[in-house]
Order: C-alpha cells, then sequence, then structure tokens
C-alpha cells in the first residue's frame, strides 16, 4: 500500500525509512546525503578543477585588493566617463560603479569557494574512478504516493512502466535527477519529494546497468514523452 507524508513533518511511506533522508546544511547538494549512503561512489577531488578555480579564486581576490587601492582613482573615472552622458540615469549611476564591482567581485570569491569544496570533487565511481555527470533533471506536480509510485516504476528498470513521464512542472514537489557513468554502462536515479526544496526528503538512489542503462538513454532521448515499444501508455 502506498504511503503518505503527514503534515507534521513525520514520514509514512512504503520505501525503507533507512534510505529517506533530510537535506542537510552546508556546502552539500540535495542529493548529496542519498550519494553517501549509496555504495560504490565517493567524492574525489579534481586536480584541474581545483586548479582552475583556486587561479580564479587568487585572481578575484587581487582584483578586489587593487580596488581597495585605487577606489578613488575608480570612481573618478567613472564619474569622468559618464557625465557627457545624455541620460540623466547614467550620469547617477556613476557613484555605484564602485559599489557594483565590490558586489561583482564577493559574488565571484562565494562562487570560486563553493566550486572548491563542491564542484571540484564530483561524485565518482569507486572501482572504475568513472566520473558521474548529470543527464536530467524535472521537477512534477503529484503528492508522496505519485513520488513513491515514480520511484518504484523507475526502480524496476522496465521503460514499458516508466513511460511515458507526466509533463515537467517547475511547481512540483517530486524532483527527479539522473546521473551516467557512461564508461561503466550505470546510471543514478534520484527522487526527492517535498513542499520546500530546502526540506526534501530523497529516497534510495536507483541504480541501472547494462540493459536498463541503455532502456533509460532511449527513453531520454525520446524525452520521456513517448511509450516504448510494444508499451502502452501509462495511467498516473
Amino acid at each position: 500500500m502506498l504511503g503518505s507524508f503527514s503534515t507534521s513533518g513525520t514520514v509514512s511511506t512504503s520505501i525503507p525509512r533507512t534510505g529517506l533522508v533530510t537535506r542537510q546544511d552546508g556546502p552539500v547538494t540535495l542529493f548529496d546525503p542519498t550519494f553517501a549512503a549509496t555504495p560504490g561512489i565517493e567524492r574525489r577531488r579534481s586536480t584541474p578543477h581545483t586548479v582552475g578555480a583556486a587561479v580564479g579564486l587568487v585572481l578575484v581576490l587581487v582584483g578586489l585588493v587593487l580596488l581597495s587601492q585605487n577606489v578613488l582613482t575608480v570612481a573618478e573615472w567613472a564619474r569622468d566617463g559618464l557625465q557627457d552622458s545624455s541620460r540623466a540615469r547614467y550620469r547617477a549611476g556613476a557613484g555605484l560603479m564602485v559599489p557594483m564591482l565590490y558586489l561583482a567581485g564577493f559574488f565571484l570569491v562565494g562562487y570560486c569557494i563553493r566550486y572548491l569544496l563542491v564542484d571540484a570533487r564530483p561524485w565518482t565511481r569507486t572501482d572504475t574512478g568513472t566520473r558521474l555527470r548529470s543527464l536530467y533533471e524535472g521537477w512534477y506536480l503529484g503528492d508522496a504516493r505519485f513520488f513513491e509510485d515514480l520511484h518504484a516504476r523507475l526502480a524496476s528498470g522496465d521503460p514499458t512502466r516508466y513511460t511515458p513521464m507526466p509533463e515537467r512542472d517547475k511547481r512540483g514537489h517530486s524532483g527527479l535527477r539522473i546521473w551516467t557513468a557512461a564508461a561503466d554502462r550505470t546510471a543514478y536515479v534520484g527522487l526527492t519529494w517535498g513542499p520546500r526544496r530546502k526540506t526534501t526528503l530523497n529516497a534510495p538512489m536507483i541504480v541501472l546497468v547494462g540493459p536498463a542503462y541503455d532502456a533509460l538513454l532511449a527513453a531520454k532521448r525520446a524525452r520521456f514523452e513517448k511509450p516504448s515499444r510494444d508499451a502502452e501508455r501509462s495511467r498516473w
């Protein structure tokens, strides 16, 4: 019997409770706790990505230092460059040039730091070293019953059960993400549910290998909108 999520925040579901994880605070992505609970994959630091992000961070910091040392010169340059403008709003914006440069610099610093902590350490298959690459992301309208039904259909590995998919809707509470390790013919399918993206609950990761992986890619090429060959249209 399909379960449901109660309004109190507790969970009643046919999906094993030990597989449900709540998104954690900190520099993690939505599915990091689920990946961490999945055997055979781990985060590994990528040297090229790390070096690139570190160089970018240093350049941005140097730029902020130079801006601080020459703030009056930059402000005067902005004022002189815009004072002849025919539009008053451009002339008025001259005083905002320096704050905007600082804001852009701080944003880039934050982006580089996050990249070093997260993106430069991609999830990788432990045995082969193949890096997982994102293939698909979609949100769907539906309650917890839909969430569990979708998980069961995808876990079967049978495209006649999970195609065609409903239309995607950004307002939906059920999220679907797919990553692939193409060299290993392996796909990882993550499902999350919740009305608030920061408090969503993730189901256990689905791993599709070999023929099931090939079938998933074929369904993706059809955008999950067409039923598989010899399959009747699914009812969601």
